[in-house]
């Protein structure tokens, strides 16, 4: 019993060490007033979050003016508007105290998205004199084809499906899926081990015996008996559960 109360004691000792003394937790309540109460931190704060939308912003119109410029109709308003964004993210920054390149202003040229073979023209949208199609829309066109023929291209996009193996059996069977136990039990059984082939029979065997379908698991246990090359070990248990499914 005296073990047992210093047991006690000793617990209890040991938790009052580990609390906070009172006068740390005061210490601790002024420094976060302290900190919430500087004005400085709050304006910090507020540029930050300022600066970090701008930037964002200037991101966005760039992307939107690069899909404009593709289109064949370029928005000079909408590169100085991103230009402007990001200056203006730029000098929020340094406002902050920030070393100098911490957010640097977006490059935005006139020329973005223009090739070698697609210069710029003063006849990009059609020609006056004949009313032919520009080469800008000529090249637009041949890249938009390209795209598309990238895309429908069969099979580069579909990878091929991991082969069956027991883990996958094990994972199915781990989370209820019976349906899909039986179809890697089924490539399974189509392996080329005889082994194998024989394993997988026995799974599906008893997979038809949990759902009570007795003549289905004689079948395959029979089946799995009957594999050329098996092991020994393998045609006795499953003449076992076809004994079982017998019953």
């Amino acid at each position: 019993m005296s073990d047992y109360r210093a047991r006690i004691a000793l617990a209890r000792d040991a938790y009052r060490a580990a609390q906070p003394s009172p006068d740390e937790i005061r210490a601790g309540a002024a420094r976060i007033e302290s900190q919430l109460a500087n004005p400085a931190n709050h304006m910090r704060r507020l540029l930050q979050f300022l600066g970090g939308g701008a930037l964002l912003g200037a991101g966005v119109l760039a992307v939107l003016n690069h899909a404009a410029d593709d289109s064949g109709r370029p928005q000079e308003g909408l590169r100085a508007s991103a230009a402007d964004s990001a200056i203006v993210a730029a000098n929020s920054s340094a406002g902050l105290g920030q070393p100098q390149g911490w957010m640097q202003p977006m490059q935005v040229t006139p020329d973005v998205g223009r090739t070698a073979e697609d210069p710029p023209s003063p006849g990009d949208s059609q020609d006056e004199a004949g009313g032919r199609p520009s080469s800008r829309g000529a090249s637009t066109a041949k890249r938009s084809a390209t795209t598309t023929k990238a895309v429908q291209s069969p099979g580069e996009s579909k990878a091929a499906p991991p082969p069956p193996d027991w883990s996958q059996v094990s994972s199915a069977l781990a989370a209820g899926d019976s349906p899909g136990a039986q179809r890697v039990l089924e490539g399974l059984a189509a392996s080329g081990d005889a082994d194998t082939r024989a394993k997988a029979l026995l799974g599906q065997a008893q997979l038809a015996f949990s759902r009570g379908d007795r003549a289905a698991a004689k079948r395959l246990t029979r089946a799995a008996a009957s594999v050329p090359g098996a092991s020994a070990a393998v045609r006795e248990k499953a003449l076992r559960w076809a004994a079982r499914a017998s019953l």
